[in-house]
Protein backbone atom coordinates (compact mmCIF):
# COMPACT_ATOMS: atom_id res chain seq x y z
CA UNK A 1 0.00 0.00 0.00
CA UNK A 2 2.82 2.41 0.87
CA UNK A 3 4.52 1.63 -2.43
CA UNK A 4 1.28 2.31 -4.30
CA UNK A 5 0.82 5.62 -2.47
CA UNK A 6 4.40 6.56 -3.31
CA UNK A 7 3.77 5.87 -6.98
CA UNK A 8 0.61 7.94 -6.87
CA UNK A 9 2.58 10.85 -5.41
CA UNK A 10 5.09 10.54 -8.27
CA UNK A 11 2.27 10.55 -10.82
CA UNK A 12 0.66 13.56 -9.14
CA UNK A 13 3.93 15.44 -9.23
CA UNK A 14 4.22 14.77 -12.96
CA UNK A 15 0.73 16.19 -13.50
CA UNK A 16 1.79 19.28 -11.57
CA UNK A 17 4.93 19.61 -13.70
CA UNK A 18 2.83 19.40 -16.85
CA UNK A 19 0.67 22.27 -15.66
CA UNK A 20 3.64 24.54 -15.02
CA UNK A 21 5.34 26.05 -18.06
CA UNK A 22 9.07 26.49 -18.26
CA UNK A 23 10.43 29.09 -20.65
CA UNK A 24 13.10 28.71 -23.32
CA UNK A 25 14.60 31.62 -25.23
CA UNK A 26 14.89 31.77 -28.99
CA UNK A 27 18.33 32.00 -30.53
CA UNK A 28 19.96 32.80 -33.83
CA UNK A 29 19.80 29.74 -36.08
CA UNK A 30 22.62 27.24 -35.80
CA UNK A 31 23.06 23.86 -37.45
CA UNK A 32 21.07 21.29 -35.49
CA UNK A 33 18.20 23.67 -34.63
CA UNK A 34 14.61 22.59 -35.08
CA UNK A 35 12.99 24.85 -37.67
CA UNK A 36 9.26 25.51 -37.78
CA UNK A 37 8.13 26.39 -41.30
CA UNK A 38 4.99 27.68 -42.98
CA UNK A 39 3.60 27.88 -46.49
CA UNK A 40 0.27 28.55 -48.19
CA UNK A 41 0.48 26.83 -51.58
CA UNK A 42 -1.85 28.21 -54.21
CA UNK A 43 -2.95 31.12 -52.01
CA UNK A 44 0.09 33.09 -50.90
CA UNK A 45 3.62 33.18 -52.30
CA UNK A 46 5.19 33.81 -48.89
CA UNK A 47 6.97 31.19 -46.81
CA UNK A 48 8.26 31.52 -43.26
CA UNK A 49 10.93 29.66 -41.31
CA UNK A 50 11.55 30.11 -37.58
CA UNK A 51 14.30 28.58 -35.44
CA UNK A 52 13.07 26.96 -32.23
CA UNK A 53 16.52 26.24 -30.81
CA UNK A 54 18.76 23.18 -30.56
CA UNK A 55 16.70 20.07 -31.27
CA UNK A 56 18.73 17.86 -28.93
CA UNK A 57 18.82 20.02 -25.81
CA UNK A 58 15.46 21.81 -26.15
CA UNK A 59 13.39 18.90 -27.46
CA UNK A 60 15.04 15.48 -27.30
CA UNK A 61 16.40 16.10 -23.79
CA UNK A 62 13.43 18.08 -22.47
CA UNK A 63 12.28 16.93 -19.03
CA UNK A 64 9.51 14.36 -19.57
CA UNK A 65 6.06 15.65 -18.69
CA UNK A 66 6.94 19.35 -18.97
CA UNK A 67 5.33 22.04 -21.07
CA UNK A 68 7.87 24.61 -22.28
CA UNK A 69 7.17 27.96 -23.90
CA UNK A 70 9.70 28.31 -26.73
CA UNK A 71 9.08 31.71 -28.34
CA UNK A 72 6.39 34.00 -29.73
CA UNK A 73 6.16 34.30 -33.53
CA UNK A 74 2.97 36.35 -33.88
CA UNK A 75 4.67 39.35 -35.53
CA UNK A 76 6.50 37.10 -38.00
CA UNK A 77 3.24 35.38 -38.95
CA UNK A 78 1.46 38.75 -39.23
CA UNK A 79 4.11 39.98 -41.65
CA UNK A 80 4.17 36.84 -43.75
CA UNK A 81 0.48 35.90 -43.89
CA UNK A 82 -1.55 38.79 -42.46
CA UNK A 83 -3.00 39.57 -39.05
CA UNK A 84 -5.71 36.93 -39.48
CA UNK A 85 -3.26 34.06 -39.99
CA UNK A 86 -5.13 32.12 -37.29
CA UNK A 87 -8.05 31.61 -39.71
CA UNK A 88 -6.02 31.21 -42.90
CA UNK A 89 -7.21 27.75 -43.91
CA UNK A 90 -4.70 27.50 -46.78
CA UNK A 91 -1.79 27.73 -44.32
CA UNK A 92 0.39 24.71 -43.52
CA UNK A 93 2.93 24.23 -40.72
CA UNK A 94 5.70 21.67 -40.30
CA UNK A 95 9.03 21.27 -38.53
CA UNK A 96 12.31 19.51 -39.21
CA UNK A 97 15.94 19.32 -38.08
CA UNK A 98 19.07 17.46 -39.11
CA UNK A 99 22.21 16.76 -37.11
CA UNK A 100 24.64 16.41 -40.02
CA UNK A 101 24.48 15.25 -43.61
CA UNK A 102 26.81 12.26 -43.81
CA UNK A 103 28.91 9.86 -41.81
CA UNK A 104 28.22 7.28 -39.08
CA UNK A 105 29.84 9.09 -36.16
CA UNK A 106 27.64 10.40 -33.36
CA UNK A 107 27.02 13.95 -32.18
CA UNK A 108 25.72 14.13 -28.61
CA UNK A 109 24.03 10.74 -28.95
CA UNK A 110 22.71 11.09 -32.50
CA UNK A 111 24.22 9.58 -35.62
CA UNK A 112 25.13 12.44 -37.96
CA UNK A 113 22.46 11.40 -40.47
CA UNK A 114 19.72 11.42 -37.83
CA UNK A 115 16.73 13.66 -38.48
CA UNK A 116 13.78 15.05 -36.55
CA UNK A 117 10.44 15.57 -38.34
CA UNK A 118 6.79 16.11 -37.51
CA UNK A 119 3.37 14.72 -38.38
CA UNK A 120 -0.01 16.41 -38.21
CA UNK A 121 -2.07 16.29 -35.02
CA UNK A 122 -5.74 17.29 -34.98
CA UNK A 123 -6.52 16.96 -31.27
CA UNK A 124 -4.90 18.11 -28.01
CA UNK A 125 -7.04 16.09 -25.64
CA UNK A 126 -4.30 13.56 -24.87
CA UNK A 127 -0.65 14.19 -25.75
CA UNK A 128 0.81 11.16 -23.93
CA UNK A 129 0.60 9.14 -27.15
CA UNK A 130 1.24 10.21 -30.73
CA UNK A 131 -1.63 10.74 -33.13
CA UNK A 132 0.26 9.01 -35.94
CA UNK A 133 3.66 7.57 -36.77
CA UNK A 134 6.50 8.34 -39.14
CA UNK A 135 9.25 6.28 -40.66
CA UNK A 136 12.00 6.69 -43.20
CA UNK A 137 11.80 4.07 -45.93
CA UNK A 138 13.42 3.57 -49.29
CA UNK A 139 15.58 6.70 -49.15
CA UNK A 140 19.14 7.22 -47.99
CA UNK A 141 19.28 8.85 -44.57
CA UNK A 142 22.00 11.13 -45.89
CA UNK A 143 19.73 12.25 -48.75
CA UNK A 144 16.95 13.23 -46.33
CA UNK A 145 19.36 14.95 -43.93
CA UNK A 146 20.84 16.92 -46.82
CA UNK A 147 17.38 17.97 -47.99
CA UNK A 148 16.47 19.29 -44.54
CA UNK A 149 19.83 21.01 -44.25
CA UNK A 150 19.32 22.68 -47.63
CA UNK A 151 16.01 24.16 -46.51
CA UNK A 152 16.93 25.14 -42.95
CA UNK A 153 20.39 26.41 -43.86
CA UNK A 154 18.87 29.51 -45.44
CA UNK A 155 18.36 30.78 -41.88
CA UNK A 156 22.10 31.06 -41.30
CA UNK A 157 23.04 34.63 -40.40
CA UNK A 158 19.48 35.83 -39.84
CA UNK A 159 19.42 38.19 -36.86
CA UNK A 160 16.36 36.87 -35.03
CA UNK A 161 16.19 33.26 -36.19
CA UNK A 162 13.28 33.82 -38.57
CA UNK A 163 13.11 34.30 -42.33
CA UNK A 164 10.24 35.25 -44.61
CA UNK A 165 10.86 34.51 -48.27
CA UNK A 166 8.94 34.31 -51.50
CA UNK A 167 8.37 30.74 -52.54
CA UNK A 168 10.52 31.32 -55.62
CA UNK A 169 13.58 31.72 -53.38
CA UNK A 170 12.61 29.53 -50.44
CA UNK A 171 13.26 25.82 -50.12
CA UNK A 172 10.07 25.19 -48.12
CA UNK A 173 7.81 24.59 -51.12
CA UNK A 174 10.42 22.51 -52.95
CA UNK A 175 11.11 20.23 -49.99
CA UNK A 176 7.43 20.02 -49.00
CA UNK A 177 5.53 19.61 -52.28
CA UNK A 178 1.89 18.83 -52.94
CA UNK A 179 0.43 16.31 -55.35
CA UNK A 180 -2.91 18.11 -55.27
CA UNK A 181 -3.06 21.58 -53.68
CA UNK A 182 -6.82 22.04 -53.98
CA UNK A 183 -7.45 18.77 -52.12
CA UNK A 184 -4.63 19.39 -49.64
CA UNK A 185 -2.77 16.22 -50.57
CA UNK A 186 0.89 16.47 -49.61
CA UNK A 187 3.63 14.81 -51.61
CA UNK A 188 6.90 13.35 -50.33
CA UNK A 189 8.65 15.71 -47.93
CA UNK A 190 12.45 15.97 -47.93
CA UNK A 191 12.61 13.10 -50.46
CA UNK A 192 11.79 10.58 -47.74
CA UNK A 193 8.39 11.10 -46.08
CA UNK A 194 5.37 10.24 -48.26
CA UNK A 195 2.28 12.21 -47.25
CA UNK A 196 4.35 15.10 -45.93
CA UNK A 197 5.21 16.35 -42.46
CA UNK A 198 2.87 19.35 -42.21
CA UNK A 199 -0.47 20.12 -40.60
CA UNK A 200 -3.15 22.35 -42.10
CA UNK A 201 -4.85 25.23 -40.32
CA UNK A 202 -8.64 25.15 -40.02
CA UNK A 203 -11.45 27.47 -38.97
CA UNK A 204 -11.59 27.83 -35.20
CA UNK A 205 -8.96 26.11 -33.07
CA UNK A 206 -8.17 22.81 -31.38
CA UNK A 207 -9.06 24.06 -27.89
CA UNK A 208 -6.80 24.47 -24.86
CA UNK A 209 -4.02 22.37 -23.42
CA UNK A 210 -2.91 23.15 -19.85
CA UNK A 211 -1.76 26.78 -19.86
CA UNK A 212 -1.84 27.02 -23.67
CA UNK A 213 -5.14 28.55 -24.72
CA UNK A 214 -6.54 28.59 -28.24
CA UNK A 215 -4.27 26.04 -29.90
CA UNK A 216 -4.37 26.82 -33.63
CA UNK A 217 -2.12 23.99 -34.82
CA UNK A 218 -0.27 21.02 -33.36
CA UNK A 219 2.51 18.73 -34.57
CA UNK A 220 3.85 15.49 -33.12
CA UNK A 221 7.67 15.49 -33.14
CA UNK A 222 9.64 12.34 -33.95
CA UNK A 223 13.35 11.48 -33.75
CA UNK A 224 14.78 9.13 -36.36
CA UNK A 225 18.21 8.14 -35.09
CA UNK A 226 19.87 6.10 -37.82
CA UNK A 227 22.42 3.49 -36.87
CA UNK A 228 23.52 3.18 -40.48
CA UNK A 229 23.37 5.55 -43.43
CA UNK A 230 21.83 3.02 -45.81
CA UNK A 231 18.32 2.46 -47.10
CA UNK A 232 16.10 0.90 -44.45
CA UNK A 233 12.83 1.51 -42.69
CA UNK A 234 13.47 3.27 -39.41
CA UNK A 235 10.49 4.22 -37.26
CA UNK A 236 10.53 7.52 -35.44
CA UNK A 237 10.60 7.88 -31.66
CA UNK A 238 7.77 10.09 -30.42
CA UNK A 239 9.21 12.94 -28.35
CA UNK A 240 6.18 15.14 -27.75
CA UNK A 241 3.95 17.77 -29.35
CA UNK A 242 4.58 21.28 -30.67
CA UNK A 243 1.69 23.65 -30.00
CA UNK A 244 1.01 27.00 -31.70
CA UNK A 245 -1.45 29.21 -29.82
CA UNK A 246 -3.59 31.94 -31.39
CA UNK A 247 -1.41 34.62 -29.76
CA UNK A 248 1.65 33.27 -31.58
CA UNK A 249 3.21 31.42 -28.64
CA UNK A 250 5.02 28.22 -29.61
CA UNK A 251 5.23 25.59 -26.86
CA UNK A 252 6.50 22.03 -26.59
CA UNK A 253 5.02 19.27 -24.46
CA UNK A 254 7.58 16.54 -23.75
CA UNK A 255 5.90 13.17 -23.49
CA UNK A 256 6.31 11.46 -20.08
CA UNK A 257 8.31 8.26 -19.72
CA UNK A 258 6.22 5.14 -20.50
CA UNK A 259 6.35 4.02 -16.85
CA UNK A 260 4.95 7.35 -15.70
CA UNK A 261 2.18 7.22 -18.31
CA UNK A 262 1.24 3.85 -16.81
CA UNK A 263 1.14 5.41 -13.35
CA UNK A 264 -1.07 8.24 -14.59
CA UNK A 265 -3.44 5.69 -16.12
CA UNK A 266 -3.39 3.67 -12.90
CA UNK A 267 -4.13 6.83 -10.92
CA UNK A 268 -7.16 7.53 -13.09
CA UNK A 269 -8.43 3.96 -12.70
CA UNK A 270 -7.93 4.06 -8.93
CA UNK A 271 -9.81 7.35 -8.74
CA UNK A 272 -12.71 5.97 -10.76
CA UNK A 273 -12.93 2.86 -8.58
CA UNK A 274 -12.93 4.97 -5.41
CA UNK A 275 -15.68 7.23 -6.81
CA UNK A 276 -17.82 4.24 -7.77
CA UNK A 277 -17.46 2.79 -4.26
CA UNK A 278 -18.52 6.10 -2.67
CA UNK A 279 -21.57 6.27 -4.93
CA UNK A 280 -22.57 2.72 -4.05
CA UNK A 281 -22.20 3.49 -0.35
CA UNK A 282 -24.47 6.54 -0.66
CA UNK A 283 -27.09 4.59 -2.63
CA UNK A 284 -27.16 1.83 -0.01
Amino acid sequence: MKLFQSKLRVAASVVAICAASATAHAQIYEAGDLVLFFQAPGSDSSTLMVSLGDVQTAFRDATPGTLTNIRNIDSALDTAFGTSWQDFTALYMGAAANIGTSGSTTVNGDVRTSVYVTKSRNSVTSLETSASSVGLAGTSAATVASAINGQNGRLVGDADGSLEEDASASGVDNQNPFTNVSLGIQGTAFSGFPGGVQTRFASGNLGNYSSVTGVEAALDLFRINRTVATNATNAGEYLGTILLANNGDVSFYAVPEPSVIGLLTLTGIAGAVALRRRLKTKQS
